[in-house]
C-alpha cells in the first residue's frame, strides 16, 4: 500500500530522493545540450522567436521521464488506475510534444489527440462540477456542462502553458512555483487525513509526483536560465500543462479544495494567455496563428532583460500561489485573496503599457 512508503522511510529520503532527481535531470540534459547539437535538434530564430540564436530543443522529455516513472511507480504499487491514467495522459503528451518538435503537427491532429485524453480523465478521475466561493458558499454545475467545461479547460490549459514557454526560464519558474504549491496543498490534506481514507492516497500520491516535477525542473532550470542553452520544447511544456489540469481536477473533485485556488496558483500563465488571445480577438486578429503579443514577449520587444521578466513574474507567480494557499486554508478570505490577484495583474499591465510608451 501507498502508506507503507511514508511510514517505513524517513522524510530525509525524500529529500535525498528529491536531491538526486534534481542531479540527474541536470546531467541528463546537459548529456541532450551536447547529443542535439550534433544531430541537429535545433529551435532556429525567427521573426517570432524571442532567442536571436539556433539553440536545441527538447530537454522536457528528460521532465516526461521522471514523472512518467514516478506515476507508474505508484499506480502499479497500489494498484491505481488513476495513477497509471496520469502515466498514460503525461506519457501521450509527451509524444505529441515530440512529435510536434520535430514535424509540426497540424492543429487538428493535436485537438483530437487532447480530446481523446481529455476523455480518459473524466472516466478516471471525474470532473470540476463544484465551484466552491467561500466556506458555505458553493456553485454546483449540472453535470453536462461541467463535463464540457472540464475538457475544454484541460485542452485550454495544455495550450496556454504551450503558449506561454516561450522565454528563457519562465515556464521552468511558473513550474516549480505552482507545483511547490500544490505540493503545500496536497501534502497538508495528506496529514491531516489519516492513512484509511481514500484522500490520504490520493493525496500523497500526487504530493509524491509533484516533488518529483519540482526536482525535474530545478535540474532544466540549470541549463534554461537566460541564456538559455536548451529550451523545454513541446515535448516538456505539454505535459507539464496537463499534469497541471489533472491537479486541479483531483484537488477540485476528490479532495475538495476551491477551483479559484487552483486556478489562482497558475494565475500568472493563465491570465497572461487569456487577456492575449482575447485582446488577438477582439482586434480581429486570427487567434491561431503565432505571434509576439503575450506581455512577457511584449515586455521583452520593449528591451527589458529575460531575466527581469521572469524574477518578476515569478514574484507575481509567488504572491498568487501564497494567496492561493492562505485562502485555502482560512487564513485569508477570497475577497483578500483577490485583491492579491488584482495587484499582480495590474502591474503586469502598467509595466508593459509603461515601457511601450516610452518607446513611441
Amino acid at each position: 500500500m501507498l502508506n507503507d512508503i511514508y511510514t517505513t522511510l524517513p522524510w530525509v529520503i525524500w529529500l535525498l530522493m528529491a536531491v538526486l532527481i534534481a542531479l540527474s535531470s541536470g546531467l541528463l540534459i546537459r548529456a541532450l545540450i551536447k547529443r542535439y547539437q550534433h544531430t541537429g535538434r535545433i529551435d532556429e530564430p525567427n521573426q517570432r522567436s524571442m532567442h536571436s540564436e539556433a539553440t536545441p530543443t527538447g530537454a522536457g522529455i528528460v521532465v516526461v521521464l521522471f514523472l512518467g516513472l514516478a506515476s507508474l511507480y505508484i499506480g502499479l504499487h497500489w494498484l491505481s488506475f488513476q495513477f497509471l491514467s496520469t502515466m498514460i495522459i503525461v506519457v501521450a503528451l509527451g509524444i505529441v510534444g515530440w512529435l510536434d518538435d520535430k514535424n509540426h503537427l497540424s492543429v487538428s491532429s493535436r485537438l483530437i489527440v487532447f480530446f481523446i485524453l481529455s476523455i480518459l480523465i473524466v472516466l478516471a478521475i471525474g470532473i470540476v462540477d463544484e465551484i466552491k466561493f467561500g466556506q458555505h458558499f458553493n456553485w454546483i454545475i449540472p453535470y453536462p456542462i461541467a463535463a464540457i467545461l472540464t475538457v475544454f479547460g484541460f485542452i485550454w490549459l495544455l495550450n496556454l502553458y504551450n503558449f506561454m514557454d516561450g522565454l528563457d526560464g519562465l515556464a521552468g519558474m511558473q513550474t516549480v512555483i505552482a507545483a511547490s504549491a500544490f505540493l503545500i496543498l496536497f501534502g497538508k490534506i495528506a496529514f491531516f487525513s489519516g492513512a484509511f481514507f481514500d484522500a490520504f492516497f490520493v493525496s500523497s500520491g500526487y504530493a509524491l509526483l509533484c516533488l518529483v516535477l519540482i526536482s525535474a525542473t530545478i535540474g532544466f532550470l540549470i541549463w534554461n536560465w537566460s541564456p538559455a542553452k536548451i529550451f523545454l520544447g513541446d515535448v516538456g511544456s505539454l505535459p507539464i500543462g496537463g499534469f497541471f489540469a489533472l491537479c486541479t481536477i483531483v484537488a477540485v473533485k476528490q479532495l475538495n479544495v476551491s477551483l479559484l485556488s487552483c486556478v489562482l496558483i497558475l494565475g500568472v500563465f493563465i491570465f497572461d494567455a487569456s487577456y492575449t488571445l482575447i485582446a488577438r480577438f477582439c482586434r480581429g486578429e486570427k487567434v491561431t496563428e503565432a505571434h509576439r503579443s503575450h506581455i512577457y514577449q511584449r515586455l521583452a520587444s520593449a528591451g527589458v532583460a529575460h531575466s527581469s521578466i521572469v524574477l518578476r513574474y515569478s514574484l507575481i507567480m509567488l504572491l498568487f500561489s501564497v494567496a492561493a494557499i492562505l485562502w485555502e486554508w482560512h487564513l485569508i478570505n477570497g475577497l483578500v485573496a483577490s485583491v492579491f490577484a488584482l495587484i499582480g495583474v495590474i502591474f503586469m499591465l502598467i509595466w508593459v503599457r509603461v515601457l511601450e510608451r516610452k518607446q513611441l
